[in-house]
């Protein structure tokens, strides 16, 4: 991924490490076999380092509002704006230095009804 990933007009993430686009899932199929798939996409992000003030605000878009995000398109790689995405998810990533004293590295972010066309 080459952009920054950008969240209501303010909030930047770094390049993330990892970005897995999950497609619309089938439902089910029309009289000729021809798939119906679910409107909204999926998208997982991990990010390697952060600190708490950017965990803080990420975590804070679990908000069950919708929001912007302009991220890569998933099939063509232009820097798009999806609007009414919603965060799902925001866990810290964590490592242990020794074993009574992990340590935040990154976080792992899922946002889903991603309207991809």
């Amino acid at each position: 991924m080459s952009v920054e990933v950008q969240f209501d007009g303010a909030i930047l993430m770094p390049w993330p490490q990892t970005a897995q686009w999950s497609p619309a899932e089938v439902l089910a199929k029309d009289g000729q076999g021809t798939p119906i798939y679910a409107p909204y996409w999926t998208l997982t992000l991990s990010v390697p380092l952060t600190t708490g003030i950017d965990y803080s605000a990420w975590y804070d878009l679990r908000d069950s509002d919708t929001h912007t995000m302009i991220n890569e398109h998933p099939e063509t790689g232009v820097v798009t704006t999806f609007t009414n995405v919603y965060v799902d998810q925001v866990t810290p990533g964590q490592f242990d230095l020794r074993q009574d004293c992990p340590a935040q590295a990154g976080i792992d972010m899922v946002i889903s009804r991603i309207v991809v066309s």
